[in-house]
């Protein structure tokens, strides 16, 4: 490998690990020997007042150490590159710092949701393949099961393959149970994951169209009936509205028990 394309490629990975444009390129600089500002200055082509600006913010960081000789010169140094993995404790801290103050706030969020009326109504609309992934993350934080009305349509038409199977293996870690109603014999959950558990959580039964024609994707979860458009290649049309009402998403659950006894099993 070149020695151009190897700095391109090391000054590539800097800037991954964290740092900006003219922090990797001083710290690369530095890795043949201790430099003074003026001469990082000429190597790199950064102002001096920039050079000044970038060593106190790579020393902060502890990428670097200030070497001063007995005549008051100094000089700057690169820390080891083990040091490096100090970026990645910082930012997985932060990250983590961040996770909290999430879960927090969903719970606030959560509770000041849940000072509304009891029999509130709501409706949400959503639009395009992200909107749908949307309504299916939704479906992920109900408590209980998730009943499913489902179409010839399958998961990875409206998300995507590997979306699906995201789906399908936080199914399978939370354990949440899926019971669907299909009328074809064709199992396509089943067939088309290669997540291995989660045949556990997903049970299915058939109906003939005689008894009742699903043409629509309906999920019930907890107080919410979500309806889907995703059979339908446009992305234009792909439309999933979530009602929000614990009397009609008891209305349908109800609905759905009552065909779920109608229903042959496999």
């Amino acid at each position: 490998m070149s020695p151009n394309l190897q700095n391109n490629q090391l000054k590539t990975l800097l800037e991954q690990l964290g740092l900006t444009d003219e922090e990797a390129m001083i710290f690369m600089t530095l890795q043949d020997g201790p430099k003074t500002p003026l001469v990082i200055n000429r190597l790199t082509g950064i102002s001096r007042t920039s050079v000044y600006r970038v060593i106190e913010d790579l020393r902060t960081k502890g990428l670097l150490h200030i070497l001063v000789d007995d005549r008051g010169g100094k000089r700057i140094e690169a820390a080891a590159p083990e040091l490096l993995e100090s970026l990645l404790v910082d930012q997985e801290m932060a990250l983590e710092r961040k996770r909290q103050a999430l879960d927090e706030t969903m719970s606030l969020l959560n509770t000041m949701r849940a000072r509304g009326p009891a029999n509130s109504f709501k409706v949400m609309t959503f639009e395009g393949s992200a909107g749908l992934k949307q309504m299916l993350w939704n479906e992920l934080k109900t408590k209980g099961e998730i009943c499913m009305f489902c179409t010839d349509g399958t998961l990875a038409s409206a998300a995507g393959t590997r979306w699906a199977e995201k789906y399908r293996s936080f199914i399978t870690e939370k354990k949440i149970p899926q019971r669907a109603l299909e009328n074809t014999l064709a199992r396509h959950a089943l067939e088309e994951t290669k997540i291995n558990n989660y045949k556990d959580f997903y049970e299915v039964r058939y109906l003939s169209k005689n008894v009742v024609d699903i043409q629509q994707e309906i999920t019930i979860h907890d107080e919410v009936v979500s309806i889907y458009n995703w059979n339908i290649e446009s992305e234009e049309i792909k439309i999933g509205i979530e009602i929000h009402n614990a009397h009609y998403a008891a209305l349908m659950k109800s609905v759905f028990e009552n065909y779920w006894d109608m229903a042959v099993k496999p």
